[in-house]
């Protein structure tokens, strides 16, 4: 067996240092401490300029930085250049690559979409995208700071996009929920739509109340349907027709629960609203009125 050797605790923190110490040869020939300077100067311009670290995972950022290695007396571009010429060509670049989804245009056609946020600063603005099979192109961003962005002015901005795309090219234009959106053509979607859809979702959205709301209810539920009746915020439209889409993928088992012996074995708490359930998804099923 053989022996081992022991330091004690001064000797071996001395000897760890010792081999710490980088050898001055090693140093100057693989230029340790001008790669420490370097590294520095672009961690304070992260830090200076408050990019988020992000910007490091960018493949342009190490693609510029190899490039510059071979080219010798490069200098990165200034303050003008950047915001002139090269932005400019970048410009000229994004066009040549995009010109490949537009000259599909003809045969697929494109939907417009515009949608209206606020930025950092609180600018209201308006982005407006093209869609199509082959991909989505950021059209512009318009900066509607200072102007009502009522129905007349929704309708002039989109019929620049339009004109800029293509009337002929044009298949459909989607836009957000804002209230305004509404009113662009003169009357009101809502009340456009509501003869077809707004007696059905209040029905859906009494019957979905109705078994949430009753324990006993809710346990046949689940015993009849696999998936959940889904909790959903309110919006102008999107929720009518989420919860319209889950009743009809549940639809096989809400029937089938409403007419099975086991309802009325529970004592009713709310005798019309159960009844009333019981008619709405009978009616549904057998595709006829019911004499009250």
């Amino acid at each position: 067996m053989s022996e081992r050797t022991y330091f004690p605790l001064e000797e071996r923190n001395d000897v760890s240092k010792k081999r710490r110490v980088v050898s001055p040869h090693l140093t100057k020939a693989f230029k340790i401490e001008e790669r420490q300077q370097c590294d520095a100067e672009v961690a304070r311009l992260f830090y200076s300029s408050g990019l988020p670290f992000n910007v490091a995972r960018n493949p342009y950022y190490r693609g510029s930085y190899l490039r510059a290695s071979h080219i010798p007396g490069y200098t990165p571009p200034g303050y003008n250049a950047l915001r002139t010429t090269l932005l400019d060509d970048e410009r000229r670049h994004i066009e040549r690559v995009l010109q490949p989804v537009k000259k599909t245009w003809k045969e697929t056609g494109v939907s417009l979409c515009s949608d209206g946020w606020t930025d950092d600063q609180r600018r209201p603005l308006i982005n407006m995208m093209d869609a199509s099979t082959n991909g989505a192109i950021m059209l512009k961003a318009i900066n509607c700071e200072g102007q009502y962005k009522d129905k007349h002015e929704i309708s002039r901005l989109l019929l620049e996009s339009i004109n800029e795309i293509g009337a002929e090219h044009m298949v459909q234009v989607v836009t957000d929920n804002a209230p305004v959106q509404s009113h662009m053509t003169g009357v009101s979607v809502e009340k456009e739509l509501g003869w077809l859809i707004e007696s059905v979702v209040n029905d859906v959205w009494f019957v979905k109340n109705f078994i949430m709301n009753h324990g006993m209810r809710l346990s046949m539920y689940n015993d009849h349907c696999a998936l959940k009746l889904l909790t959903i915020a309110e919006t102008r439209f999107a929720s009518h027709f989420v919860m319209l889409k889950r009743f009809k993928e549940v639809k096989s088992g809400l029937q089938p629960m409403v007419i099975s012996l086991r309802l009325d074995m529970y004592k009713e708490d709310d005798v019309n609203k159960a009844k009333a359930v019981k008619k709405m998804l009978i009616e549904e099923r057998y595709g006829t009125k019911l004499i009250s």
